[in-house]
């Protein structure tokens, strides 16, 4: 494990590392919450909210 410490050490700037983790970080993070508001995904998730509760029968018809 020491090997792989020592190359990257030898070969990376680790102080720009760390701000590429956290860009990376933030851009998945801001991603995701853009794709959960994004319009029209209320009615998305309500369908979702739903599953559940649905009663579904072998033929696939559904009864609420």
């Amino acid at each position: 494990m020491n090997v792989i410490r020592d190359v990257l050490a030898a070969h990376y700037q680790l102080p720009m590392l760390s701000c590429v983790g956290l860009l990376l970080f933030m851009g998945v993070f801001t991603g995701t919450i853009a794709w959960i508001f994004r319009s029209g995904s209320r009615e998305v998730y309500s369908r979702l909210s739903d599953l559940p509760l649905q009663d579904h029968h072998q033929d696939g018809e559904t009864q609420s």
